[in-house]
């Protein structure tokens, strides 16, 4: 099951420079990128869009192409949706989720709930997919061992001799 970190929890402990500690000098190199892409300005040139942030959320793990791809399509189409939700500007990577084009402001108030939903919804799905697959593949290998079985014991039934 994937899970999302808090993306403020991120932002105060990476900036932790007090401790000494290997560990805590590899949570500050590992999430270094979260927060470059906050902290650095948008464009704001006056470009439509050109006022939007690319924020990054970090997940408990790399997720597949699989998760990915569901994910995507739930964020299209959330399980609530609200009128300030924006389709496709989400997309995971990696052990990663980023929106791309959207306030800190908005990500507080509107996109937070929706992640939180829409990573649920994808657990939820795909985990299902995989108990299917699972059932599926368990079915195949108790009908090859039933008919393995059925042709052994025919062959053992026939007989050469007079």
């Amino acid at each position: 099951m994937v899970q999302l970190f808090r993306l403020p929890t991120l932002l105060r402990n990476s900036r932790r420079t007090t401790r000494s500690s290997a560990g805590l000098r590899q949570f500050r190199d590992d999430h270094a990128s979260h927060t470059e892409f906050l902290t650095r300005p948008p464009r704001d040139d006056g470009t439509r869009g050109s006022a939007l942030y690319t924020v990054p959320f970090r997940l408990s793990k790399p997720v597949s192409h699989d998760w990915a791809a569901v994910f995507e399509e739930v964020w299209n189409h959330p399980p609530q949706f609200t009128t300030m939700h924006r389709p496709g500007i989400a997309h995971a990577r990696g052990n990663r989720i980023v929106l791309n084009g959207t306030t800190i402001d908005e990500v507080q108030r509107v996109h937070r709930y929706t992640l939180i939903l829409c990573v649920k919804e994808t657990n939820r799905i795909v985990a299902e997919h995989e108990q299917r697959q699972h059932a599926e593949r368990d079915a195949r290998e108790r009908a090859a061992d039933e008919h393995r079985r059925n042709v052994q014991e025919a062959a053992r039934k026939i007989r050469f001799d007079e």
